[in-house]
């Protein structure tokens, strides 16, 4: 191949490579990256500011699913976390954080907090529906009926109550149900 023909072949593939992907959603990832960019540095100088400068700044956003990083990675987003939730509690209610954090999780979960407090609650436990979806859950012979008949009251009731309704649930069935529901 003569030089011309590398030239050539370089600027084919340079013009290839640069139409490959469409430039407004180039744009928009650009644009995406620029708006973490500037939400991480305002979280940063709030912490820093909460804890008068005794927290690390936060390095990095978790941009995959959780159960896709390492342990080491889940450690650092747990650890950056709490720190920076306890700054809020601290500015909140000094000495009283943990107090405060065990009352806020008891209500609701972070991230359906919201959904938890506006979602209409269909059964009550003590109901003699929930004992008969219970027995129908029991008899059921396919993982995809239990799950149907799981969909149907699963969001109504956290894990541990899930399990004393029925002992031999797991996380991952309780899981599987409520992702059903929605």
């Amino acid at each position: 191949m003569s030089s011309g023909d590398t030239d050539e072949a370089s600027t084919v593939f340079s013009q290839a490579s640069c139409h490959s992907v469409p430039e407004n959603e180039i744009s928009t990832w650009s644009d995406e990256v620029q708006v973490q960019q500037e939400k991480h540095k305002v979280l940063n100088d709030t912490v820093q500011t909460l804890t008068d400068g005794q927290t690390s700044p936060i390095l990095s956003t978790l941009n995959t699913t959780w159960d896709d990083i390492s342990s080491t990675q889940q450690k650092y987003y747990q650890r950056k976390a709490k720190e920076t939730i306890m700054a809020v509690l601290s500015a909140i209610s000094p000495g009283q954080e943990e107090k405060l954090w065990h009352a806020v999780r008891k209500e609701a979960t972070i991230g359906s907090a919201q959904e938890s407090s506006t979602r209409r609650k269909s059964f009550d436990p003590s109901s003699p529906i929930i004992d008969s979806l219970v027995k129908a859950y029991e008899q059921a012979t396919s993982w995809q009926t239990k799950r149907q008949i799981l969909s149907i009251f699963a969001n109504d009731f956290t894990r541990p109550d899930l399990t004393n309704l029925i002992p031999s649930f797991t996380k991952w069935k309780i899981d599987q149900a409520k992702a059903a529901c929605m």
